[in-house]
């Protein structure tokens, strides 16, 4: 009888580590399967993911001029959810005034948190220009990474893209560069290639 038994025992728990074998082997096939497909869609910069994360792009105003040629890009990524903050200088208040006209921005009195020490932010204004809200902030004069900083007091998404406004984004640009934050929670940066002046094609 305890032979019988133990006949069982070893039959069940061969049968038992059997199951498991095979789901291991299933589970490793699809593991490797689906690491195939995100390295292909990588390799073909394709995003397969059905949401986002918000965005705030920052642009350092230094020539109003390529401004609207800027935004015009910049309203045409296929991106479902990003806000657009111009910093610019009080030095140029009068041709900023133009610009503030033609694009029906408003003066607010818009609470932030001073996260990080900036120069004077003296006026905000806000609007939209093709559904994408804008925020302009207009300060003292200072270093690149003060119009950087005083757009990341104000700025309310999490992740941020910084630019001038003499670079060319496309279509894909913004999902090409959120593409990794999606695949790794431990990625904090992401940065795109800016080819040289002389090809007319500076873009991320």
């Amino acid at each position: 009888m305890k032979d019988f038994l133990m006949i069982l025992f070893l039959i069940s728990f061969a049968y038992l580590l059997l199951d498991i074998l095979v789901h291991l082997c299933f589970s490793l096939i699809a593991h490797y399967r689906i690491s195939k497909e995100r390295y292909k869609n990588r390799m073909n910069h394709k995003v397969v993911y059905d949401y986002y994360r918000p965005v705030s792009i920052l642009i350092s105003v230094n020539n109003i001029s390529s401004l609207q040629e800027c935004l015009a890009k910049i309203s045409n990524l296929d991106y479902s959810q990003y806000e657009v903050i111009l910093i610019g200088n009080t030095e140029e208040n009068s041709s900023f005034q133009k610009f503030i006209q033609e694009y029906h921005l408003k003066k607010v009195s818009k609470p932030y948190r001073k996260r990080l020490q900036t120069a004077y932010i003296e006026k905000i204004y806000e609007g939209t220009y093709e559904n994408i809200p804008i925020t302009l902030l207009l300060k003292d004069r200072t270093l690149l990474v003060d119009d950087y900083n005083a757009g990341l007091n104000v700025a309310k998404y999490p992740y941020i893209l910084t630019l001038s406004d003499n670079i060319r984004v496309y279509k894909q640009t913004l999902k090409k560069l959120m593409q990794s934050t999606m695949e790794e929670e431990n990625v904090v940066a992401s940065s795109g290639i800016i080819l040289p002046k002389y090809t007319k094609k500076n873009f991320f």
